[in-house]
């Protein structure tokens, strides 16, 4: 008989917060129905963003993650045509370009006068830097949660990167700090720790190995994690017993 304490992760994914029923089904066709299943969809690539230059540094076809003060709204006046924000530095200016925009949710994520911070694939038109479509819009404050590297999951359709990574996240929380818990070798509960993605690699029989550094009041341990079979199976192992939270775990 299950133990009382694993019911949580047993339950539907529908159970998380944000999940309503399109989103449970997409989840449901992808990874699972039960929350679970969501601690086994594991990445499959990776989207780094630690990569922040001015704008006049920022080369074209790159990730990059840029902190720019919004200048200007340029609503065209044909729908097809393109929304653009007018975006500055100290070094020089950028458009962010929307397709078929919604002119209330941009001018309220990116108010005229504010400082934000966006992350996405700059482009060259002419002379001029793009990012079409950026993948984040944040506040100041919140430039150091945006340089960072950041998963890509195995998606399907109907379902986005962005409310994925939610739910997975919010899955994790529902580890159990228990003896039934999944633990490291010094039987600390995992749920305790905090998770690092480092990279995404292959074992070269076709498998995923994902390895990633799980922190813990500053210090880190490398684990790395791998689906052996269509079962959802994964394998810890530690590669790395103290190594500082700084260091990188190859």
């Amino acid at each position: 008989m299950r133990p009382e304490i694993l019911n949580p992760l047993f339950a539907p994914v529908s159970t998380l917060p944000g999940v309503g029923p399109r989103i449970a089904a997409a989840i449901e066709h992808c990874a699972g129905p039960l929350v679970v299943d969501l601690l086994w969809h594991l990445p499959s690539g990776l989207i780094d963003r630690r990569f922040s230059p001015t704008i006049a540094d920022a080369p074209p076809g790159v990730i990059v993650t840029l902190k720019v003060r919004v200048e200007s709204h340029h609503k065209p006046a044909v729908r097809r045509l393109p929304y653009k924000v007018r975006c500055s530095d100290e070094s020089g200016e950028l458009s962010l370009v929307f397709f078929h925009a919604h002119e209330k949710y941009l001018l309220q994520n990116l108010p005229i006068g504010e400082i934000r911070v966006v992350s996405g694939r700059t482009e060259r038109y002419g002379d001029e830097i793009q990012l079409v479509h950026p993948d984040h819009i944040a506040r100041e404050d919140e430039i150091e949660n945006l340089l960072s590297v950041e998963p890509i999951y195995p998606l399907t359709a109907g379902l986005n990167l962005k409310p994925l990574s939610k739910v997975i996240q919010a899955a994790l929380t529902r580890t159990p700090n228990s003896p039934y818990g999944v633990r490291d070798v010094s039987g600390t509960p995992l749920s305790e720790f905090t998770y690092e993605l480092l990279d995404v690699g292959n074992d070269g029989a076709g498998h995923p190995i994902v390895t990633f550094n799980i922190k813990q009041d500053g210090a880190g341990v490398g684990f790395s994690a791998a689906r052996r079979s269509r079962r959802r199976c994964m394998t810890l192992s530690r590669i790395d017993s103290a190594v500082a939270s700084s260091s990188t775990v190859t």
